[in-house]
């Protein structure tokens, strides 16, 4: 039997905004690229005093996904970890059309393939703050031993 080795993959940015004590607010957000996101955003308060313009953010998911292949079978082990909350809903997709799914953080699973080919896994892991990230991984299923 093979080790299985963790490969974190980091992906995505989630950005929320909380204006406080401001009936009319006008914001925008851009970002090409987490390193350099960029809030922009104007607030009036109905008494002309100074408005306060907070911004809060969310860490998203970290990933891991571990398979090993014997003939057309896929054995998975996928996870998700949060450094500021909790995972609270991971889905995989095999590929093929078949997903399987489990409110947590962990899943364990296996899959069998129909026919030989090149499949994307795509695992999709939610937060309990909203926010998400994919990570995605290529297995070539050969109907024989591979990894």
């Amino acid at each position: 039997m093979r080790e299985l080795v963790a490969r974190p993959l980091r992906v995505a940015l989630s950005v929320a905004l909380t204006v406080a004590a401001t009936p009319t607010t006008t914001m925008a957000i851009a970002a090409s690229a987490p390193e350099t996101a960029r809030l922009q955003g104007t607030a009036q308060r109905a008494d002309d005093a100074p408005a306060r313009l907070v911004r809060t953010s969310n860490q998203t998911p970290w990933i891991y996904i571990n398979h090993y292949i014997t003939n057309y079978a896929l054995d998975i082990a996928v996870g998700a970890y949060d450094p500021d909350g909790s995972v609270v809903y991971l889905v995989v997709d095999f590929g093929d059309g078949a997903t399987a799914s489990v409110a947590g953080d962990q899943i364990t699973t296996q899959h069998v393939y129909a026919a030989p080919g090149t499949y994307t896994i795509t695992v999709t892991a939610l937060d309990n703050g909203g926010g998400y990230s994919v990570g995605t991984r290529s297995v070539w299923i050969s109907g024989s031993d591979s990894t």
